[in-house]
């Protein structure tokens, strides 16, 4: 099961020397509606779950597999944020935040407030949320 030790263990693989440590949370990136009308009421299982981490230097995204470990991963560079939008997610259960990059092309994923075994949830995407708001309104 996945739990705060764990997430920590993982982002650290991909801290720099002097890299603060990252706010972390637990997301999913959701099925384009177009395999959401092809795949109908399956279209749940082509959701990618994923681990966000924000340091001070960058974003990193791990995805993964269906046990919860670690699959695939990449970091972007915060020099590379051009814009950042974030919505309540549904019922306020959380938040969408998509970000636009500067080749154009975006990240957009969504984040729970309560995740069970992670106790820094509900605090790390207030936190997340607060570290773009200057991008907001770009």
């Amino acid at each position: 099961m996945l739990n705060d030790e764990k997430i920590i263990k993982y982002m650290s693989e991909f801290y720099e020397e002097n890299e603060r440590e990252a706010f972390y949370a637990y997301g999913v990136i959701e099925a384009a509606i177009g395999k959401g009308i092809l795949f109908g009421s399956l279209a749940s299982f082509t959701n990618k779950f994923i681990l966000v981490g924000f340091t001070d230097r960058k974003l990193i995204i791990i995805g993964l597999d269906t046990l919860g470990e670690p699959k695939t991963s990449r970091c972007i560079d915060y020099k590379n944020f051009v814009s950042a939008k974030i919505r309540r997610g549904l019922i306020c259960m959380g938040k969408t935040i998509k970000i636009r990059l500067s080749d154009d092309s975006e990240v957009h994923f969504s984040l729970n407030k309560h995740i069970s075994g992670l106790k820094n949830q509900k605090k790390n995407i207030q936190a997340i949320c607060k570290s773009l708001e200057p991008l907001m309104n770009k």
